[in-house]
Protein backbone atom coordinates (compact mmCIF):
# COMPACT_ATOMS: atom_id res chain seq x y z
CA UNK A 1 0.00 0.00 0.00
CA UNK A 2 2.61 2.36 1.17
CA UNK A 3 4.38 1.34 -2.21
CA UNK A 4 1.31 2.00 -4.14
CA UNK A 5 0.97 5.46 -2.26
CA UNK A 6 4.67 6.45 -3.12
CA UNK A 7 4.09 5.63 -7.19
CA UNK A 8 1.02 7.89 -7.40
CA UNK A 9 2.65 10.75 -5.64
CA UNK A 10 5.71 10.62 -7.57
CA UNK A 11 3.34 10.31 -11.01
CA UNK A 12 0.82 13.51 -9.69
CA UNK A 13 4.74 15.31 -8.54
CA UNK A 14 6.09 14.82 -12.02
CA UNK A 15 3.06 15.81 -13.95
CA UNK A 16 2.15 18.94 -11.90
CA UNK A 17 5.80 20.27 -12.84
CA UNK A 18 6.07 19.23 -16.66
CA UNK A 19 6.23 22.14 -18.86
CA UNK A 20 3.22 22.95 -21.07
CA UNK A 21 2.54 24.87 -24.09
CA UNK A 22 -1.27 26.78 -24.41
CA UNK A 23 -2.89 25.55 -27.18
CA UNK A 24 -5.96 28.13 -27.30
CA UNK A 25 -7.04 27.15 -30.74
CA UNK A 26 -9.50 23.81 -30.24
CA UNK A 27 -9.14 22.99 -34.14
CA UNK A 28 -4.93 22.88 -33.84
CA UNK A 29 -5.36 20.98 -30.86
CA UNK A 30 -7.51 18.33 -32.55
CA UNK A 31 -4.83 18.24 -35.15
CA UNK A 32 -2.18 16.81 -32.87
CA UNK A 33 -4.20 14.66 -31.04
CA UNK A 34 -4.65 13.13 -34.66
CA UNK A 35 -1.05 12.72 -35.47
CA UNK A 36 -0.08 11.86 -31.63
CA UNK A 37 1.05 14.79 -30.37
CA UNK A 38 -1.25 15.42 -27.55
CA UNK A 39 -3.91 13.54 -25.52
CA UNK A 40 -6.53 15.17 -24.28
CA UNK A 41 -8.46 18.46 -25.51
CA UNK A 42 -7.22 20.80 -22.79
CA UNK A 43 -6.31 23.98 -24.31
CA UNK A 44 -2.22 22.85 -24.08
CA UNK A 45 -0.19 20.33 -24.93
CA UNK A 46 2.88 18.95 -23.04
CA UNK A 47 5.73 20.62 -24.10
CA UNK A 48 8.18 18.05 -24.57
CA UNK A 49 5.77 16.20 -26.98
CA UNK A 50 6.32 18.97 -29.47
CA UNK A 51 9.30 20.74 -28.88
CA UNK A 52 11.48 17.56 -31.28
CA UNK A 53 8.94 17.91 -34.09
CA UNK A 54 10.28 18.49 -37.37
CA UNK A 55 7.10 18.20 -39.36
CA UNK A 56 3.46 19.20 -38.51
CA UNK A 57 1.08 19.06 -41.52
CA UNK A 58 -1.89 21.63 -39.80
CA UNK A 59 -3.50 21.73 -43.35
CA UNK A 60 -7.31 22.40 -43.76
CA UNK A 61 -8.57 21.75 -40.84
CA UNK A 62 -10.15 25.36 -40.03
CA UNK A 63 -7.66 26.62 -37.88
CA UNK A 64 -7.63 30.10 -37.08
CA UNK A 65 -4.97 30.68 -34.21
CA UNK A 66 -1.35 28.85 -34.43
CA UNK A 67 -0.19 30.19 -30.92
CA UNK A 68 1.90 27.41 -29.42
CA UNK A 69 3.74 26.75 -32.93
CA UNK A 70 6.25 28.98 -30.68
CA UNK A 71 7.61 25.95 -28.41
CA UNK A 72 7.85 23.83 -31.49
CA UNK A 73 12.07 24.57 -31.83
CA UNK A 74 13.10 22.08 -33.88
CA UNK A 75 10.35 22.18 -36.28
CA UNK A 76 11.43 22.39 -40.07
CA UNK A 77 8.59 22.02 -42.25
CA UNK A 78 5.79 24.02 -41.51
CA UNK A 79 2.46 23.09 -43.83
CA UNK A 80 -0.68 24.74 -42.57
CA UNK A 81 -2.57 25.67 -45.70
CA UNK A 82 -6.59 26.25 -46.49
CA UNK A 83 -7.34 27.53 -42.70
CA UNK A 84 -8.52 30.51 -41.46
CA UNK A 85 -5.05 32.21 -39.85
CA UNK A 86 -4.54 36.20 -39.77
CA UNK A 87 -1.37 36.15 -38.13
CA UNK A 88 1.57 34.17 -37.49
CA UNK A 89 4.81 34.37 -35.65
CA UNK A 90 7.56 32.47 -36.54
CA UNK A 91 10.17 34.11 -35.10
CA UNK A 92 10.90 31.06 -32.60
CA UNK A 93 11.51 28.30 -34.98
CA UNK A 94 14.88 29.22 -36.03
CA UNK A 95 15.44 25.59 -38.17
CA UNK A 96 12.65 26.16 -40.31
CA UNK A 97 13.24 25.79 -44.22
CA UNK A 98 9.96 25.01 -45.46
CA UNK A 99 6.84 27.40 -45.07
CA UNK A 100 3.26 26.73 -46.68
CA UNK A 101 0.50 28.76 -45.66
CA UNK A 102 -1.04 29.67 -48.84
CA UNK A 103 -4.82 30.16 -48.49
CA UNK A 104 -5.38 31.31 -45.62
CA UNK A 105 -6.31 35.11 -44.21
CA UNK A 106 -2.67 36.08 -43.43
CA UNK A 107 -2.06 40.10 -43.09
CA UNK A 108 1.34 39.79 -41.14
CA UNK A 109 3.91 37.22 -40.74
CA UNK A 110 7.19 37.49 -38.62
CA UNK A 111 9.89 35.77 -40.22
CA UNK A 112 12.48 38.12 -39.05
CA UNK A 113 14.96 35.33 -37.31
CA UNK A 114 14.14 32.28 -40.01
CA UNK A 115 17.32 32.91 -41.78
CA UNK A 116 17.40 29.22 -42.90
CA UNK A 117 14.17 29.21 -44.91
CA UNK A 118 14.30 27.63 -48.36
CA UNK A 119 11.21 28.02 -49.72
CA UNK A 120 8.14 30.17 -48.80
CA UNK A 121 4.35 30.24 -49.89
CA UNK A 122 2.19 32.42 -48.60
CA UNK A 123 -0.25 32.60 -51.91
CA UNK A 124 -3.92 33.33 -51.70
CA UNK A 125 -3.60 35.22 -48.49
CA UNK A 126 -4.51 39.47 -48.02
CA UNK A 127 -0.76 40.60 -47.43
CA UNK A 128 0.26 43.98 -48.42
CA UNK A 129 3.91 44.16 -47.64
CA UNK A 130 6.55 41.38 -47.63
CA UNK A 131 10.46 42.09 -47.17
CA UNK A 132 12.14 39.00 -47.93
CA UNK A 133 15.86 40.28 -47.86
CA UNK A 134 17.34 39.42 -44.88
CA UNK A 135 17.03 35.70 -45.96
CA UNK A 136 20.13 34.53 -47.99
CA UNK A 137 19.13 30.81 -48.52
CA UNK A 138 15.36 31.81 -49.42
CA UNK A 139 14.78 29.69 -53.07
CA UNK A 140 11.32 29.19 -53.86
CA UNK A 141 8.82 31.57 -53.13
CA UNK A 142 5.08 31.40 -54.39
CA UNK A 143 3.54 35.48 -53.16
CA UNK A 144 0.74 35.19 -55.75
CA UNK A 145 -2.55 36.45 -55.40
CA UNK A 146 -2.24 39.28 -52.49
CA UNK A 147 -2.65 42.99 -51.96
CA UNK A 148 1.27 43.54 -52.07
CA UNK A 149 2.15 46.92 -52.74
CA UNK A 150 5.53 46.74 -51.09
CA UNK A 151 7.75 43.80 -51.63
CA UNK A 152 11.67 43.36 -51.40
CA UNK A 153 13.47 40.24 -52.64
CA UNK A 154 16.84 41.94 -52.33
CA UNK A 155 18.63 38.92 -50.36
CA UNK A 156 21.99 38.60 -52.40
CA UNK A 157 20.83 35.12 -53.51
CA UNK A 158 18.69 36.25 -56.53
CA UNK A 159 20.28 34.46 -58.68
CA UNK A 160 19.32 30.78 -57.27
CA UNK A 161 15.91 31.76 -56.70
CA UNK A 162 13.45 30.25 -58.95
CA UNK A 163 10.44 29.93 -58.85
CA UNK A 164 9.47 33.12 -58.29
CA UNK A 165 5.51 33.31 -58.32
CA UNK A 166 3.77 36.77 -57.88
CA UNK A 167 1.24 37.62 -60.43
CA UNK A 168 -1.98 38.86 -59.17
CA UNK A 169 -0.83 41.61 -57.46
CA UNK A 170 -2.37 44.41 -59.05
CA UNK A 171 -1.23 47.17 -56.85
CA UNK A 172 2.31 45.53 -56.57
CA UNK A 173 4.83 48.54 -58.66
CA UNK A 174 8.07 48.18 -58.03
CA UNK A 175 10.21 45.31 -56.22
CA UNK A 176 13.99 45.66 -55.17
CA UNK A 177 15.80 42.75 -56.37
CA UNK A 178 19.77 42.21 -56.82
CA UNK A 179 19.75 42.97 -60.16
CA UNK A 180 17.88 44.98 -62.21
CA UNK A 181 19.42 43.75 -65.55
CA UNK A 182 18.68 39.47 -63.91
CA UNK A 183 15.22 40.19 -63.12
CA UNK A 184 14.49 42.18 -66.33
CA UNK A 185 16.22 39.40 -68.88
CA UNK A 186 13.62 36.38 -67.07
CA UNK A 187 10.56 38.30 -67.44
CA UNK A 188 11.38 38.80 -71.12
CA UNK A 189 12.30 35.13 -71.53
CA UNK A 190 8.43 34.03 -70.36
CA UNK A 191 10.09 31.74 -67.97
CA UNK A 192 6.98 30.13 -66.29
CA UNK A 193 9.15 30.11 -62.90
CA UNK A 194 9.14 34.44 -62.82
CA UNK A 195 5.67 35.80 -62.56
CA UNK A 196 4.89 39.60 -62.30
CA UNK A 197 2.18 41.10 -63.17
CA UNK A 198 3.01 43.28 -66.36
CA UNK A 199 2.47 46.63 -64.29
CA UNK A 200 5.51 45.97 -61.75
CA UNK A 201 9.36 47.40 -62.08
CA UNK A 202 12.71 46.06 -60.93
CA UNK A 203 14.95 48.31 -58.73
CA UNK A 204 17.90 48.13 -56.38
CA UNK A 205 16.18 50.71 -54.50
CA UNK A 206 12.17 51.37 -54.40
CA UNK A 207 12.43 53.66 -51.29
CA UNK A 208 9.80 52.13 -50.07
CA UNK A 209 9.02 50.85 -46.35
CA UNK A 210 8.18 47.31 -46.59
CA UNK A 211 9.19 45.85 -42.90
CA UNK A 212 9.44 49.45 -40.33
CA UNK A 213 8.09 52.98 -40.21
CA UNK A 214 4.65 52.30 -41.26
CA UNK A 215 2.18 54.59 -40.63
CA UNK A 216 -0.85 53.70 -38.81
CA UNK A 217 -3.93 53.21 -41.41
CA UNK A 218 -6.58 54.83 -39.00
CA UNK A 219 -9.02 52.86 -42.50
CA UNK A 220 -7.42 49.28 -40.90
CA UNK A 221 -10.61 49.17 -38.45
CA UNK A 222 -13.45 49.25 -40.81
CA UNK A 223 -15.36 46.24 -41.73
CA UNK A 224 -16.86 45.12 -44.93
CA UNK A 225 -20.15 42.66 -44.48
CA UNK A 226 -21.50 40.18 -45.85
CA UNK A 227 -18.04 38.65 -47.29
CA UNK A 228 -18.29 36.48 -49.18
CA UNK A 229 -21.73 38.21 -50.86
CA UNK A 230 -24.59 37.78 -53.35
CA UNK A 231 -23.98 40.71 -54.72
CA UNK A 232 -24.42 44.14 -51.76
CA UNK A 233 -21.87 44.96 -49.17
CA UNK A 234 -21.67 47.37 -46.56
CA UNK A 235 -18.78 49.04 -45.65
CA UNK A 236 -18.85 50.12 -42.07
CA UNK A 237 -16.06 53.16 -41.43
CA UNK A 238 -16.12 52.94 -37.55
CA UNK A 239 -16.79 56.41 -37.37
CA UNK A 240 -17.21 59.57 -39.81
CA UNK A 241 -14.70 60.00 -42.23
CA UNK A 242 -13.98 62.74 -45.28
CA UNK A 243 -13.20 62.53 -49.10
CA UNK A 244 -13.73 58.83 -49.77
CA UNK A 245 -13.14 57.23 -53.06
CA UNK A 246 -13.91 54.11 -53.56
CA UNK A 247 -12.57 51.86 -56.32
CA UNK A 248 -13.74 47.88 -57.25
CA UNK A 249 -11.71 46.19 -59.47
CA UNK A 250 -12.31 42.33 -60.17
CA UNK A 251 -9.11 39.99 -60.97
CA UNK A 252 -7.68 41.07 -63.85
CA UNK A 253 -7.46 45.02 -62.69
CA UNK A 254 -10.37 46.24 -64.67
CA UNK A 255 -12.28 49.05 -62.51
CA UNK A 256 -15.83 47.68 -62.28
CA UNK A 257 -17.01 50.61 -60.14
CA UNK A 258 -15.65 54.00 -59.02
CA UNK A 259 -17.36 56.12 -56.35
CA UNK A 260 -16.90 59.29 -53.91
CA UNK A 261 -18.39 60.42 -51.01
CA UNK A 262 -17.89 63.87 -48.94
CA UNK A 263 -18.51 62.29 -46.28
CA UNK A 264 -19.87 58.96 -44.49
CA UNK A 265 -19.38 56.66 -41.62
CA UNK A 266 -21.12 54.01 -43.24
CA UNK A 267 -21.77 52.96 -46.97
CA UNK A 268 -23.97 50.38 -48.94
CA UNK A 269 -22.53 49.20 -52.31
CA UNK A 270 -24.13 47.21 -55.40
CA UNK A 271 -21.79 44.23 -57.25
CA UNK A 272 -23.16 44.86 -60.29
CA UNK A 273 -20.81 41.89 -61.54
CA UNK A 274 -20.47 38.36 -62.60
CA UNK A 275 -19.83 35.70 -59.41
CA UNK A 276 -16.15 35.85 -58.64
CA UNK A 277 -13.13 37.22 -56.73
CA UNK A 278 -12.95 41.65 -56.29
CA UNK A 279 -10.90 43.60 -54.65
CA UNK A 280 -12.18 47.19 -53.12
CA UNK A 281 -9.84 50.19 -52.74
CA UNK A 282 -10.97 52.61 -50.21
CA UNK A 283 -8.66 55.94 -49.98
CA UNK A 284 -9.70 58.76 -47.62
CA UNK A 285 -7.38 62.00 -46.64
CA UNK A 286 -4.54 60.14 -48.01
CA UNK A 287 -4.89 56.60 -46.30
CA UNK A 288 -5.60 54.04 -48.66
CA UNK A 289 -6.97 50.28 -47.47
CA UNK A 290 -7.33 47.01 -50.39
CA UNK A 291 -9.92 44.26 -49.45
CA UNK A 292 -10.62 41.48 -51.36
CA UNK A 293 -14.50 40.77 -52.18
CA UNK A 294 -16.03 37.76 -52.81
CA UNK A 295 -19.50 37.78 -55.25
CA UNK A 296 -20.80 34.02 -54.60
Amino acid sequence: MKQLLALLFLFITVNSNAQTTAIPDANFELRLISQGLDVVLDGQVLTANIDTVTYVDLGNNNISDLTGIEDFTALIHLDCEVNNITTLDMSQNLSLKIFEANSNQLTSIDISQNLQLEFFDCAFNFMTTLDLSHLPNLKTVHIDSNLLTCLNLKNGNNLNMFPIYAENNQFLICVEVDSVALSNLWVSSGSLDFEFDSQVNFSTNCNNTCSVGVKENRLSNLSIYPNPTNGSITINLEGTKSNIQIQLTNSIGQAILTKYYKSANHINIDIDAPKGLYFLKLESNGEVITKKIIKE
